[in-house]
């Protein structure tokens, strides 16, 4: 069965996810107390959490990349803070990280498993001093709005370029169709706006005639 992919509040979304990740690192501290080594045991249930990430936090990724909103921007950015903090905290947890060097591997791919994720740890800041974990956690967090903020700039860019032509030479041999998609009416002339969507941007692209207004 599918996952049911849809937020049913997605101002309350942020919250949602403070909840799951509490629940998430209470859920953790009781899979440290257990005594078993095996694969099974400790690295199973830390996949299990981060495919329970994944499935919550992926729809309003999607929705914030393919439907921006203010909504979805607004509770986007609330939400990143929260996962930046989740996972360098999970990275640096050195009791996480000493069961997981404690577990033997049973098959080659549980060896490779277990050699990524411990790689992943030691990037991640496990094997640093407290200050030091205190200051990636910050750089982390830094990069995470920055790299949003980056993301948000470039769409809402894209989304106000305009190209208005009104030289009907200008698009002879482009398809009817997106031509009357493009045409509008200004001051009593005919004109054409094509956009950086994908759709007008390969319509003038692939058909446009003048090479200086394709560049």
């Amino acid at each position: 069965m599918f996952a049911k992919f849809h937020i049913e509040n997605i101002e309350n979304f942020p919250k949602e996810l403070e909840k799951l990740l509490k629940e998430q690192k209470a859920t953790i501290e009781t899979l440290l107390e257990n005594k078993s080594k095996e694969y099974e045991d400790i690295f199973k249930p830390l996949e299990d959490l981060d495919e329970e990430r994944s499935l919550f936090f992926t729809p309003l990724s999607h929705l914030n990349s393919v439907l921006n909103s203010q909504e979805t921007q607004k509770a986007y950015e609330a939400s990143l803070p929260l996962l930046s903090r989740f996972y360098s905290e999970l990275a640096q947890n050195e009791r996480l990280y000493n069961t997981l060097k404690s577990i033997k591997a049973k098959t080659p791919q549980q060896a490779k498993v277990l050699e990524n994720e411990l790689r992943d740890f030691r990037l991640g800041g496990a094997e640093l001093s407290d200050k030091e974990k205190k200051e990636l956690e910050e750089i982390n967090l830094k990069l995470s709005e920055l790299s949003n903020n980056f993301s948000q700039n470039l769409l809402n860019a894209t989304n106000e370029y305009q190209l208005i032509i009104d030289n009907p030479n200008d698009v002879l041999g482009i398809p009817k169709s997106d031509l009357e998609s493009a045409k509008f009416e200004e001051d009593g002339k005919v004109k054409w706006r094509f956009t950086l969507q994908i759709p007008s941007y390969l319509a003038y692209m692939t058909y446009g005639v003048n090479r200086e207004l394709r560049k």
